[in-house]
């Protein structure tokens, strides 16, 4: 989950920029500043007197504890429809009037209020890590006052969206005169009140300033997205590397690979005919894409594709009826039932078994009066493969299959496909970027990295085509730099990633740790050769 929070003052552009940011990530959105206007016109509706110079604070409080623990508050998400709502009545116009606008900052500038507000808030952010939140899990746009450092101190994504105040004067104004919901406040004075209980015109460390006096609305928003596509992708990478770190083949693992599975010796393994292809990489590099391309769910520029022997365009048809298909999120209608997927999928398949898929069912714990909404990411992913695997296809093609699957669920994932092609008469392709998935199962490896083909060929070739070197700050020679693909460097020295046939043109490595590189040193180490200044990136397909 990626929780981007915007701080900003009146004016600025946060609502509409953010919006559009949420918009644009699948995140949801809340508007803060939406909720405390909220309370200023409960507070108004409640008869609560907030002209005075001097306001019943106790009073306040308690109008507005009671307006969000006694379930009169509610606030919708959905960036393309944001509400707010008080006992069922849709007031996201009126909060927006000259009259709550002219007293919410009587009611925000009450601290108990804030700090009701503020775990009202948290509430809200946290909510959207869940699988059945609006953004599946993806994120939330807060945007507001005190986002950054009090609301969500820890953010992926913390900016203060500021401007100068006679553009932020001129915008406001305008969209009062355009009847954009706001009223023609005087910014000035808003940024005076609300400066009395929180900073909002200077970034704390850590933030982000992005000063959009001399941007269009365009312009910002690009700004925000890079930011956040670049939280996205150091996110992913850091999930990556979680699920790599520290993992060691026991026994079992070692007999897999040896082709001995659950330790039964076999001296004489009959081969794999086809096998599985696994396809790896950091995230966001293409692997999606590819398998897209292949069962042309995106146009391509160039190039032929075959499936089985078929044009995958011209025989489109014939080639799908030979493929199962396992995508990373649900291609079913959530309101569908497990059972309606049956009647509505069978039709496409010549080969469909109806007990084979009654018995895949069965095996995952799926009830065929279950609605698709109701099931949670790893039961939709167990239902799409039971689909796939109920038709006898030729080809199993799966888009991170594993990813958020529990380590039981993935094992047993890991189990069907080398069932799956045991008999040699059947394939899989699987994108991810969990190498223990590999060790598992892969045969074949195509490797994207920096836009390009990297390596495709076996798994053990792979393995054995790079040595990592280890030494201190001080041992990095010139031929190493020369030969190394990819290099990690730190304060007490650097991993360097060296091709085996490459060893004997270091200039020698004695006095350094030479061993074997993983699938993860590879993936970690050239991707790493992108963005270093030293060394050689030798770029090109590994032979």
């Amino acid at each position: 989950m990626i929780r981007v929070a915007i701080d900003g003052p009146a004016g600025v552009g946060k609502s509409s920029t953010s919006k559009a940011l949420a918009r644009h990530f699948g995140f949801a959105y809340l508007d803060t500043g939406a909720m405390y206007r909220a309370c200023a016109w409960w507070c108004l509706h409640q008869g609560i007197d907030l002209d005075g110079d001097q306001v019943d604070e106790q009073q306040i409080t308690e109008a507005v504890a009671e307006f969000f623990t006694g379930d009169h508050f509610d606030i919708g998400v959905d960036p393309d429809h944001p509400s707010i709502t008080a006992d069922g009545e849709d007031i996201s116009e009126a909060i927006r009037s000259s009259e709550v606008s002219s007293h919410v900052s009587k009611v925000s500038n009450v601290i108990p209020v804030r700090h009701v507000l503020i775990a009202a808030q948290r509430a809200y952010i946290a909510r959207e890590s869940a699988a059945d939140s609006f953004s599946l899990g993806r994120g939330i746009v807060a945007e507001g006052r005190d986002i950054t450092t009090v609301v969500a101190p820890d953010a992926e994504v913390r900016v203060l969206l500021t401007a100068r105040e006679e553009v932020r004067q001129a915008r406001r104004t305008g969209q009062a005169v355009a009847g954009a919901g706001v009223g023609g406040e005087d910014v000035a004075a808003r940024d005076r009140a609300d400066s009395k209980v929180t900073s909002f015109l200077t970034a704390a460390d850590g933030v982000t300033t992005v000063d959009n006096s001399d941007m269009d609305f365009q312009q910002t928003l690009d700004v925000l997205i890079t930011l956040v596509a670049d939280a996205v992708e150091v996110q992913e990478y850091e999930q990556y590397a979680a699920n790599l770190s520290d993992y060691e083949l026991d026994e079992g693992d070692e007999q897999i690979i040896a082709g001995s599975r659950y330790g039964i010796e076999d001296e004489s393994p009959a081969p794999k005919a086809v096998g599985v292809l696994a396809v790896v990489g950091r995230p966001n590099v293409g692997k999606s894409t590819l398998i897209k391309l292949i069962l042309n769910m995106t146009t391509r520029d160039a190039g032929r594709i075959e499936v089985l022997g078929l044009d995958a365009m011209a025989n489109e048809e014939r080639a799908k009826e030979q493929l199962g298909v396992v995508l990373d999120s649900s291609y079913f209608i959530e309101y569908m039932t497990v059972d309606a997927v049956e009647r509505t999928s069978s039709p496409m398949y010549p080969l469909w078994d109806h007990n084979l898929f009654d018995a895949y069912l069965r095996r995952f714990g799926l009830g065929r009066n279950k609605k698709i909404k109701d099931l949670s990411r790893g039961m939709q992913m167990k239902l799409m493969l039971a689909v796939a695997l109920s038709h006898d296809a030729k080809l199993l093609i799966l888009d991170e299959p594993t990813s958020g699957l529990d380590v039981l669920s993935r094992d047993e994932l890991m189990d069907i496909l080398s069932d799956y092609v045991a008999d040699g008469g059947h394939s899989v392709i699987f994108s991810t970027h969990i190498t223990a998935d590999l060790e598992r199962c892969a045969d074949f490896l195509a490797y994207i990295t920096n836009g390009m083909l990297y390596y495709s060929g076996p798994k053990d070739e792979f393995e054995d085509a790079f040595r990592l070197v280890k030494g201190g700050p001080d041992e990095l020679t010139d031929g190493l730099r020369r030969a190394m693909v990819g290099i990690r460097t730190y304060a007490t020295g650097f991993d360097a990633l060296v091709r085996t046939q490459d060893i004997p043109h270091t200039g020698g490595t004695d006095g350094l740790l030479t061993q074997h590189a993983s699938i993860e040193d590879v993936i970690r180490l050239t991707n790493a050769a992108a963005h270093t200044a030293i060394g050689n990136t030798n770029e090109g397909d590994v032979r």
